[in-house]
This record gives structure tokens, C-alpha cells and sequence, in this order.
């Protein structure tokens, strides 16, 4: 089986702070807080990258233990809540730097 064409576009992402929820196109999704505070950076960026180091601060605190692979977990959550539904690919790895949303 193959998959179909993933499209260049997606539809821009509407954020429900007092739900957790994320919006895109025909799609409504409940997030976690974790995910939701990851998407509110990327969606806040404008497309431009944010740093793997500024979203651990963001979910754990300056000071706390750094945990890439939670972080890497977040952001496949959101892929799969938010793109794959839609055979779209829009929250992008940077490598090296971390991560940001293409729309």
C-alpha cells in the first residue's frame, strides 16, 4: 500500500487554551498540557525554529534535568494528533537546533 501525496500546505493551527484543544482544517484534538505548551511555541514562532533547549525550559523549568526523549515524545504525539490525520507534515525536526511548524 502507498501512501497518498503529502500536501505542501497545511491548514493553520487554532489553539483552545481553555480546552487543551487544537484545531486544523476539519480536525479537533485534545491535547496534553505538555503538548499544548509545545504547539503554543511553535505556533507562537511564526515558522521559525525553537530551540530543543527553549521548549525543555518551557515544559520542566531552567533548572530542571533535561529530557530530550520526553521532548522527542511530545512532538510525535503532536504529529500524530495533528498531521497524519491529515497526510500533511508540518512540525519539522531542524537538526541539531530543534524543531518548528510549516503552515
Amino acid at each position: 500500500m502507498t501512501a497518498g501525496p503529502v500536501p505542501s500546505v497545511a491548514p493553520p493551527v487554532v489553539l483552545d487554551a481553555s480546552r487543551l484543544e487544537a484545531s486544523r482544517g476539519p480536525l479537533t484534538v485534545q491535547l496534553t498540557p505538555s503538548q499544548f505548551t509545545v504547539l503554543v511555541a511553535l505556533v507562537t514562532a511564526r515558522g521559525a525554529v525553537v530551540r530543543r533547549d527553549e521548549l525543555c525550559d518551557l515544559l520542566w523549568g531552567p533548572s530542571a534535568e533535561r529530557s530530550e526523549n520526553a521532548l522527542e515524545a511530545h512532538v510525535s504525539a503532536l504529529r500524530r494528533k495533528l498531521d497524519d490525520p491529515l497526510h500533511v507534515r508540518s512540525i519539522v525536526a531542524v537538526y541539531g537546533l530543534g524543531y518548528r511548524l510549516t503552515e
